[in-house]
């Protein structure tokens, strides 16, 4: 009897959640955030039609719009006589910088590398030319993608054989490279051999189904009709290989029709690609991606700055908050023997950044879309508890924070597993919460928990419960009690299980939604994921005065 009537109720919550799923799609798509008729829409979906698009995003790509970071209007595409050029060095000052209308880097007192809406803006139209090249100016009828995403056009990167965000980070590591070049850059498809990773990535393309496409010839690889990309690409007959960075010079602009390769992720330089000339150089240069090494390396003239004007800057704790995993190892200049100088290190953060706006900070639209059923439900759940206003000045998630947990398989690399042999105490985390309590002078009243081990989002509960009987970490149930846990309800789990790799999209769910919402979050860089929601939620929100890189994302402290 008992069994019987579960599987009613089973069945009777399953059509409730999807009658709710349903509605809530149904007020997405026809609220004004999902309108179809705005500029960046119409050249995205242009991008993208039902004439020449066949892809496992395309219909989702129909359904859901929202800005996207690659549709940007750009004075780099302007005759270099129509754009601004300021030659004269610029006293530091960072309002001057952040108002200018022509791009600057510069680093702050806080050594966070930092740049202006022009630099990105600029930089961002950079890529969307050299990966989506003459889309806006063709038609579905005239399109010819076979024509674009010939041999010489193309700058194939092997995906690294490793887990989700190691890849994401290892292809962001290797993309500058691409940009000695006028080809497009193509990340190659790689299954998951970890685990089950094969059960969610069934087209064995590793990361790539899980983003927007990285470049027009990436979103045509796998088309049905034109099977001839993925040849050219794949096969080894197509390829030249680069192994040494003079070969990325060297081969640059070569007219054959060979595939450049690379499967190198930090050797090769990126330092003195032409587009940090064609940004931040003070005066007008004919600078193209075949100019001598020579010319690529002079860097005496450019709007990149240090506190103080600062001619020679130490390079000392501020690397490790914008760092690459390594160093470029095979330098171009002076044959090798070049060191790599402070704006050297600033640009190249700069890439880094730009990378991660451009190519990941959205994710495939079936996981926006869930990202915001996801809040929907927890938004109508706190304001029934709270009666809230629903007006668009009253925000549910004003005093949310999150908490990031990663155990599961990564006490190998995990610093604190190294010491002391053991995790850190849940009650580690939540000091981090209190401690940034103390210094905003707030309370975060609710928590999202995003974590790989069930006994901590178990634990969580338990200590927010304030009738729980239980005695262990007396910190976090003292500072936890009567507080909202809140967590991914749409996931098969309440959270992600790293030895069975199952739910890859719910997992970006709960990262996204934490991007999106999270007022401040506790975890620790120790993990490739916390790490990358750093760099977003930093890269995103840079533009503010008084945003550092450790303002909204922190490392949970080793003590109380």
């Amino acid at each position: 009897m008992f069994v019987r009537a579960t599987k009613h109720r089973s069945l009777l919550f399953l059509t409730l959640l999807s009658a709710v799923t349903f509605a809530v799609i149904k007020r997405l798509l026809s609220s004004s955030e999902f309108n179809l008729e705005n500029h960046e829409t119409k050249l995205f979906l242009h991008r993208y039609s039902s004439n020449y698009f066949i892809s496992p995003i395309h219909n989702e790509l129909l359904q859901l719009t929202f800005p996207v970071p690659r549709i940007s209007p750009s004075e780099i595409v302007k005759p270099l006589s129509l754009r601004e050029y300021v030659t004269k060095p610029l006293s530091y000052d960072e309002t001057v910088f952040r108002q200018a209308s022509f791009p600057i880097l510069w680093l702050d007192r806080q050594y966070d590398v930092r740049w202006n809406q022009a630099a990105e803006r600029q930089m961002l139209a950079y890529l969307t030319e050299k990966q989506f090249p003459n889309v806006e100016k063709s038609s579905s009828n005239d399109f010819n993608i076979s024509n674009i995403c010939r041999g010489r056009s193309l700058f194939f990167l092997h995906q690294h054989l490793s887990g989700f965000f190691s890849r994401v980070l290892c292809f962001i590591a290797q993309f500058g490279q691409t940009l000695y070049t006028p080809r497009i850059g193509v990340l190659g498809g790689s299954s998951f051999m970890v685990g089950r990773g094969q059960h969610d990535d069934f087209l064995g393309q590793g990361i790539l189904r899980y983003f927007l496409p990285f470049s027009i010839c990436s979103a045509y690889m796998y088309h049905r009709n034109i099977s001839e990309i993925r040849a050219i690409v794949e096969q080894s007959l197509h390829q030249h290989q680069i192994i040494r960075s003079e070969d990325l010079h060297s081969h640059g602009n070569d007219e054959n029709n060979h595939v450049l390769s690379s499967r190198e992720y930090w050797k090769l330089d990126y330092h003195h690609v032409p587009i940090r000339k064609w940004l931040f150089d003070r005066k007008k240069s004919d600078v193209k991606y075949g100019s001598s090494i020579e010319i690529l390396s002079n860097h005496s003239d450019e709007h990149i700055y240090a506190p103080g004007n600062a001619e020679n800057v130490t390079i000392g704790d501020w690397i490790h908050r914008n760092k690459p995993d390594a160093f470029s190892s095979d330098l171009l200049p002076n044959r090798g023997k070049y060191v790599l100088t402070w704006k050297d290190y600033v640009f190249g953060s700069f890439l880094r950044y730009m990378f991660v706006l451009y190519f990941t900070s959205q994710n495939a639209p079936r996981i926006e879309v869930t990202r915001r059923i996801l809040a929907e439900y927890w938004s109508n759940f706190l304001i029934d508890k709270y009666s809230l206003p629903k007006t668009k000045t009253v925000d549910p998630f004003d005093d949310l924070a999150g908490l990031y947990i990663r155990r599961g398989d990564k006490s190998t690399e995990d610093t604190f597993w190294h010491k002391h042999r053991r995790w850190r105490n849940i009650s580690y985390y939540v000091k981090g919460l209190v401690d940034e309590e103390n210094q905003r002078k707030t309370k975060f009243k609710s928590i999202f928990v995003m974590t790989d081990d069930a006994s901590v989002m178990q634990s969580l509960i338990d200590y927010s419960n304030p009738q729980s009987k239980g005695t262990d970490e007396p910190y976090a149930r003292e500072h936890l009690t009567n507080r909202n846990i809140l967590y991914n309800v749409l996931a098969p789990q309440t959270c992600f299980d790293p030895f069975h790799r199952n739910g890859f999209d719910q997992f970006l769910v709960s990262m996204r939604f934490l991007i999106e919402y999270s007022r401040f979050t506790i975890g620790h860089t120790d993990s490739n994921v916390f790490r990358f929601f750093r760099e977003v939620i930093y890269a995103q929100r840079q533009h503010h005065q008084h945003i550092q890189s450790f303002t909204f994302a922190k490392n949970a402290p080793d003590s109380l």
